[in-house]
């Protein structure tokens, strides 16, 4: 995994708040795997403005929803639709409410 950091310089900050700043660039911030997602995610966000384009406003949210799985579906991309979730808050089961 390719890790890309960024250093600032020294003397544009004062020494305080250099070691601070220094300590939080030194964590990782941009890898191989984040910069994967943020492909994907900008590809998702590109068909989503294309299906806005061409259907308008107007639709229930479902067509919409529908209209960009069929476009992520014919660029190969993986989607589950309205995937039902296992939620758990304080060692609780949420229950999804059927509609």
């Amino acid at each position: 995994m390719k890790i890309i950091t960024r250093t600032p310089k020294s003397s544009q900050l004062g020494s305080i708040s250099c070691r601070i700043l220094q300590f939080c660039l030194d964590i990782p911030f941009l890898t191989e795997d984040v910069m994967k997602h943020d492909d994907l995610t900008y590809t998702i966000i590109g068909f989503a403005y294309k299906v806005h384009n061409v259907l308008g406003f107007g639709f229930l949210e479902s067509v919409y929803e529908n209209a960009l799985r069929i476009e992520l579906e014919s660029a190969g991309v993986a989607v589950m639709q309205q995937e039902k979730l296992k939620v758990w808050h304080g060692g609780s089961r949420c229950l999804i409410p059927v509609m």
